[in-house]
């Protein structure tokens, strides 16, 4: 498997976890793979077009090397465990926030650093 299918398969498995407005951009820092989440709140009738915090998901390179050497069954299992992961943070996060309009919003960090075998 590509790098590049592996980023498209991650994006496409964590997607239905968030509302449908949310908005999805891809980067690098260094090496790790950064995913940059939010969306439209729709929660403050003077704010149509406030968006939420950010959500920046960090997946490590090592973590990413280690995925590309497991085989099949594996991968789904840890694509599972990476879902869970996501929907478990998702549980607890709030993405309002107080920033006035043209201020920096809030970046909430969630970091992928490690396969855990069973």
């Amino acid at each position: 498997m590509q790098r590049k299918e592996l980023y498209k398969k991650w994006i496409n498995l964590i997607r239905p976890l968030f509302p449908n407005s949310a908005r999805f951009r891809t980067y690098f820092k260094s090496r790790d793979y950064c995913i940059a989440i939010d969306w439209l709140l729709k929660t403050d009738l003077n704010r149509p077009r406030k968006k939420s915090k950010v959500i920046e998901i960090t997946i490590r390179e090592e973590f990413i090397n280690d995925y590309l050497e497991k085989n099949a069954d594996q991968r789904i299992k840890i694509d599972k465990g990476l879902a869970e992961f996501i929907k478990q943070k998702l549980s607890v996060f709030d993405p309002d926030h107080n920033k006035i309009r043209y201020q920096r919003r809030p970046v909430e960090e969630w970091l992928v650093s490690s396969i855990i075998d069973d």
